[in-house]
């Protein structure tokens, strides 16, 4: 199986990244006894996870920039990985370091538009050196406007809910409430939630809901489809 750098926001966000690259690698490799080796270096998990999500100092989209912006620390996890994986949400793209608006002409953009400037700025992080010599390997998860949303896709009741992309986890909590589930800003309660993703059925569904989603499993099947031809 492949291995997989993972640059994220969270470590909420790091469970359900894991839990798709697994599920799409399986799907198009036809190998369910080798699950994917994904490691994650942004940010690190330890026993502290819980008091550094709450405490709001750990992770970040300026954390994800930063790495970005490293030759070295880009160098060194494709030195020992197939693939990186980079996240960001667009809930705080507006932020003047950030720079990509929400709006035009006082109308939100769309998804697809959205998704293609903040990808253009992500490539300006990490520099015309490294996307003419790795571009290939790398993959974008960019989430509107977080990868809550994506969740709701599958436990939001109304087709109201699916489609939220503002206030996600509010909204996810409580669609979970209504089926006795609760969910903590931990790595393991979102790994557990992030189990409606376990089934390609599943999130073929979800997909189909949300643009962005679409757009990280197309890229994560185009670049494994791409694997098995050169192999072949």
């Amino acid at each position: 199986m492949p291995s997989f750098a993972l640059i994220a926001e969270g470590i909420t966000d790091q469970a359900i990244l894991e839990r798709i690259i697994f599920t799409v690698s399986v799907n198009i490799l036809n190998d369910i006894d080798d699950e994917a080796d994904v490691q994650s270096l942004q940010p690190l998990r330890d026993a502290t996870d819980q008091s550094r999500v709450a405490g709001g100092v750990f992770g970040g989209w300026e954390r994800v920039r930063e790495f970005c912006q490293s030759p070295e620390r880009l160098e060194q996890a494709l030195e020992f990985n197939d693939y990186l994986v980079i996240h960001i949400d667009t809930d705080m793209c507006e932020h003047p370091n950030f720079g990509v608006h929400l709006l035009e002409g006082g109308i939100p953009l769309s998804a697809t538009i959205l998704l293609g400037r903040v990808s253009a700025k992500i490539y300006e992080w990490l520099g015309e050196n490294f996307i003419n010599s790795h571009s290939e390997r790398v993959i974008l998860a960019i989430a509107v406007h977080s990868t809550e949303c994506w969740l709701l896709t599958y436990y939001g009741r109304s087709e109201a809910d699916k489609c939220k992309e503002i206030n996600c986890y509010t909204h996810l909590e409580r669609n979970l409430a209504r089926l006795d589930r609760r969910i903590e800003k931990t790595h393991r309660s979102f790994s557990e939630v992030s189990t409606c993703f376990r089934k390609n059925k599943e999130l073929n569904t979800s997909r189909a809901v949300s643009i962005s989603l679409e757009a990280f499993v197309s890229s994560l099947e185009q670049k494994l489809s791409e694997r098995i031809a050169v192999a072949e």
